[in-house]
């Protein structure tokens, strides 16, 4: 049978493209990637995996994101391993700092999950990323992670160079990074693998702020966050307008 007598026999079922609805998600400013993606960037609700080696813009990505996002006043976090954030790097990508969280992990990687799930479960970031170079997630502990990251309806961004992680089913999308391109391997709702070359230069930061993981800081962060919702939820005097 042929594709158009396919397309005609099942033409009550099959959705055309503009019927079709985006999946939420955080823009990476990329527009060609944004684009083909579903969710228009990293997907909100799921786990994405960035593989490749330091310095080939795997951070990059989500920095253009998180400056978005800070920009509209929402709050981002970045669990730091051994590379740190500067002011120039911040600066560089217009991000606020009063609206980003930066918190150095733990070595033991039961606390670096569990640190995870308290950020995602405190329901004051819209997007986490982290860092965890080599070191190899297990699939159960994502699978733990991915359950709380979708009923916080948060993103959550993976920066790994281990190429065994990328066998995990918990990654939603999964993006491979090097100087000339990036290889889009999974994703939902679009033909994988994709190359999207590019041309972008890299810059070496030194460390900027570091914030030791704590439930106090979290619980002092989460308590700030609901009076300034509160605040900004009460009703306001109308005022005439003006010519």
């Amino acid at each position: 049978m042929s594709i158009q007598a396919l397309r005609h026999e099942w033409r009550a079922w099959l959705k055309q493209p503009q019927d079709l609805v985006s999946l939420p998600g955080f823009e990476t400013e990329w527009l060609e990637l944004d684009n083909y993606l579903a969710s228009h960037g990293f997907p909100k609700g799921e786990m994405t995996l960035i593989h490749g080696l330091p310095g080939t813009g795997r951070l990059t990505l989500w920095l253009q994101a998180a400056s978005r996002l800070t920009q509209q006043g929402r709050w981002v976090a970045w669990l730091q391993n051994d590379f740190t954030l500067t002011a120039a790097c911040l600066e560089k990508f217009n991000i606020r700092s009063d609206r980003m969280l930066c918190i150095q992990m733990p070595k033991d990687l039961k606390k670096v999950i569990w640190l995870l799930q308290e950020c995602a479960a405190s329901q004051i970031f819209d997007l986490i990323a982290f860092d965890i170079d080599d070191t190899f997630l297990p699939d159960r502990q994502l699978k733990k992670l991915q359950m709380q990251v979708r009923a916080s309806q948060l993103g959550l961004v993976c920066l790994s160079s281990n190429a065994k992680q990328v066998s995990s089913s918990s990654w939603s999308s999964i993006l491979q990074t090097t100087a000339q391109s990036v290889q889009l391997l999974r994703c939902a709702h679009r033909p994988t693998p994709k190359i999207f070359r590019r041309r972008i230069s890299y810059d070496s930061f030194i460390g900027f702020h570091s914030y030791k993981p704590s439930t106090h800081a979290l619980s002092s962060l989460k308590t700030e966050f609901q009076l300034n919702r509160s605040a900004s939820e009460q009703p306001r005097p109308t005022q005439p307008a003006t010519c």
